[in-house]
């Protein structure tokens, strides 16, 4: 697949446009990739429908990545016998694992298109390291196959050597991330545990990660040339250590990430720096 970074640097450079309204996706064919979140809500004939669609329209420019909504990815260790347990969270721990064989049918016209990027993990700062967790993110390596997986980690705890030995084992990928330095977050590490390397940008809005009235604002945050430098040879480390390096901006409360974005492209672009 054509890169859009000159040089031949196998990255793609993206935003997350599930807020965008339809008018701005043209700015989509500036980037060569893009994720959608998919949620077990949807009828089996919506995915398959909204798949073939996007394949159909973008296999040759853009390469897709999924990102796993909630509803399948945030319920570790559930007792199913505990009475206080709502009867919604009940039949959801009890039909997420049976639903994955349906996702990986509606990603089927992504995969032969060669239009399917990742499956991108993603677990809640609540999620913790445990036998439990492990376990819950083994059941969803070995549903999704041989598709390609990133592990999104919002706790402080699960960025240690022993977490990407173990990815590494089970062929499981390691998103980093740039959010802001408050107590338990992650540290702005950038490591590679499988063929695909993957970056997303937070925004650094310490004062409204906890404290919001609406989940947006927390990513409404503009990142200045030199904050996005920094990254910049961390980046080309982890090229050079994985077959595909993706970078996501997902600071997109006021359309900021399209602008960093296309900063990131122009700094990727040039020299490194000193």
């Amino acid at each position: 697949m054509r890169s859009l970074i000159p040089g031949g640097l196998r990255l793609r450079v993206a935003l997350l446009i599930g807020v965008l309204p339809l008018a701005l996706l043209g700015v989509l064919w500036l980037f060569s990739s893009l994720a959608v979140q998919e949620s077990i809500e949807r009828t089996l004939q919506e995915r398959l429908v909204l798949a073939q669609a996007t394949a159909d329209h973008l296999e040759y420019t853009l390469t897709q990545h999924l990102n796993r909504f909630q509803d399948i990815a945030f319920y570790p260790g559930v007792d199913l016998e505990d009475a206080t347990l709502e009867p919604e969270q009940k039949a959801l721990h009890e039909t997420y694992f049976q639903s994955l064989p349906l996702f990986r049918e509606a990603l089927a016209p992504m995969e032969a298109a060669g239009a399917l990027g990742c499956v991108l993990l993603q677990f809640p700062f609540a999620f913790r390291p445990g036998p439990e967790s492990a376990a819950h993110i083994l059941g969803l390596r070995d549903g999704l196959g041989d598709l390609p997986a990133v592990v999104e980690f919002r706790h402080r705890r699960w960025v240690s050597e022993d977490t990407f030995d173990w990815l590494r084992r089970h062929r499981l990928g390691f998103c980093c991330v740039d959010e802001p330095p408050l107590p338990g977050l992650l540290p702005p590490v950038a490591v590679a545990t499988g063929p695909v390397a993957y970056v997303r940008f937070h925004g650094r809005n310490a004062a409204r990660w906890w404290q919001h009235a609406e989940a947006w604002e927390r990513y409404d945050y503009l990142y200045t040339e030199a904050e996005l430098l920094s990254w910049v040879q961390k980046i080309r480390a982890l090229e050079s250590q994985s077959t595909t390096t993706f970078v996501f901006f997902n600071n997109h409360a006021a359309g900021q990430a399209a602008a960093n974005a296309r900063m990131m492209q122009r700094l990727l672009a040039g020299p490194t720096p000193a």
